[in-house]
């Protein structure tokens, strides 16, 4: 079933068009087109028999070389290591947003618009376009 959604046939039928007129290549094959049609349904692979974990595997690891054993490990449970640190750091509170815009320290809040904050800024952009016409010029002149 995975194989033979209208995308994947789709696919197919170009492949199967393009190997036919001698236009076929490694990375966009019939056989490609099948292989990732597999792994998108999550069937290409079999499952291991005798898996192990990962606490199993590394632990293990480290017993045989301790002197490579890191001071800090994690093991979750998913296939997202990413997910796994957003649902730790909302365990812990750390992606809370703060409630304030000064976090704590409004004696060092300044709007974004106050004259400190935008001090330089016109001069800035003097020397931005000064740059930015002179390297122009330049490679208009080497051209």
């Amino acid at each position: 079933m995975a194989i033979l959604n209208y995308y994947n046939l789709f696919n197919l039928d170009i492949q199967k068009k393009n190997q036919e007129e001698g236009r076929e290549d490694s990375f966009h094959s019939v056989d490609s087109v099948i292989e990732g049609a597999m792994k998108d349904g999550g069937i290409l692979y079999a499952e291991a028999k005798d898996a192990t974990s990962s606490k199993e595997f590394w632990e293990a690891r480290f017993a045989e070389n301790p002197a490579r054993k890191p001071s800090k490990i994690v093991y979750y449970k998913g296939s997202s290591p990413t997910w796994a640190l957003y649902e730790w750091r909302d365990a812990q509170g750390i992606r809370k947003k703060a409630k304030d815009k000064d976090i704590g320290f409004s004696e060092r809040y300044i709007e974004r618009d106050a004259p400190q904050a935008t001090a330089g800024l016109d001069r800035f952009k003097v020397l931005a376009e000064k740059v930015i016409e002179d390297h122009f010029a330049q490679m208009e002149s080497t051209s």
